[in-house]
């Protein structure tokens, strides 16, 4: 994979870690994986 196939996918593991971090801000004392599924199935329904 090249540098520019590369950085695609940085990106966007990028912006899933921000909006997990995010995500675990703002609700506090929300389990993290609950936490990752949802902002998962957010980020889903806005590219559908």
């Amino acid at each position: 994979m090249n540098q520019k196939g590369m950085i695609i996918p940085i990106l966007a593991s990028i912006g899933v870690g921000a909006a997990t971090y995010y995500g675990m801000r703002r609700n506090g004392n929300m389990h993290p994986i609950a936490t990752v599924t949802s902002a998962l199935r957010n980020q889903m329904m806005k590219t559908n």
